[in-house]
């Protein structure tokens, strides 16, 4: 039987260890990881009433660094556009997200 610290490190593992060192997690979670880390990113600017100069900067930079980033780097492959569109589309919805719920005032 495994001990509680066993386990504790069997999960946590992969949050200590480097993307390009060692063996990578699965596919599945370095995707989910990745859109949970650009709604919140969306979701903050919202939550800290982020406003329309520093959206209209951080949607520069987000594009900028999508096209001349991931994008350039591929080649163009349209599986990395797809990719480029979906981040910046699942930063929107965490954006959209919180300030749906600021403007409904439901705190539950």
């Amino acid at each position: 039987m495994t001990s509680f610290m066993d386990g504790l490190q069997s999960a946590l593992g992969v949050f200590v260890q480097s993307d390009v060192y060692g063996p990578l997690p699965p596919r599945w979670y370095i995707v989910m990881t990745g859109q949970a880390s650009h709604v919140l990113i969306g979701a903050a600017l919202a939550f800290f009433g982020a406003r329309p100069f520093m959206l209209a900067m951080v949607a520069g930079a987000w594009v900028a660094k999508e096209m001349l980033g991931d994008i350039s780097n591929s080649g163009g492959a349209a599986l990395v556009w797809l990719d480029g569109v979906a981040d910046l589309g699942f930063g929107f919805l965490g954006f959209w997200v919180v300030r749906q719920k600021g403007k409904t005032g439901d705190e539950t």
